[in-house]
């Protein structure tokens, strides 16, 4: 992470400081107010937010399986209308 002392109109200066993968803390009188991330860092962050929450999906899923919770397929696709 880099940090930079910076006035609020150096938006543009953020900008172009900003590597691929850098994490910019923002700071107020030495305290941390925000950071800003690069767009491909934001992307790969995301993803693995999103893959994360299909493993507690499918967890989850097995969970009811094991418990007898859970819908025949035909049952399902009628529920669909397929």
């Amino acid at each position: 992470m880099r940090q930079m002392e910076m006035q609020r109109h150096d938006l543009a200066e953020l900008v172009a400081f900003l590597g691929s993968d850098d994490v910019v803390a923002l700071t107020e009188r030495q305290e941390t107010t925000a950071y800003v991330i690069s767009p491909r860092l934001f992307k790969v962050m995301m993803e693995s937010v999103e893959t994360l929450e299909d493993i507690v999906d499918m967890r989850l899923a097995l969970a009811d399986y094991e418990q007898g919770e859970f819908v025949e397929a035909e049952e399902a696709f009628a529920r669909l209308g397929l």
